[in-house]
């Protein structure tokens, strides 16, 4: 945090490379960059642990950040898997093509019946 000295114009904020930032705009600003990290800890096999590590060298980033993609992409495939399953289930009414021949059939049953009353 930045204190500008003197007593009348005194900034308190914190000076970016990009300009200054009042403390009072400062939580909204800072919200928008950063997220809440949580901590935590997984057991997993030494090859998969392996192979991780490697591929955060490569990409020049963290194990952390490769185990969270991984969960944010396991995440969307559920939710799209999810997605998936509730569409099948509405079309499972749609008739097949036995019921649609029977539905027309009665349709053109009920027009003659009812053809002359109107």
């Amino acid at each position: 945090l930045f204190a500008a000295p003197g007593l009348r114009n005194r900034r308190v904020g914190l000076e970016l490379p990009w300009g200054f930032i009042p403390l009072v705009l400062l939580p909204v600003v800072l919200e928008g960059l950063t997220m809440a990290n949580i901590k935590t800890a997984i057991s997993t096999d030494k090859p998969l642990f392996e192979e991780v590590d490697e591929v955060a060298q490569e990409l020049n980033t963290s194990r952390s950040r490769i185990f969270s993609s991984a969960a944010h992409e396991f995440i969307d495939r559920h939710k799209n898997q999810k997605l998936l399953q509730a569409i099948d289930k509405a079309y499972e009414d749609i008739p097949d093509e036995k019921e649609e021949s029977l539905r027309s059939m009665m349709r053109l049953r009920h027009l003659r019946m009812v053809k002359d009353q109107w």
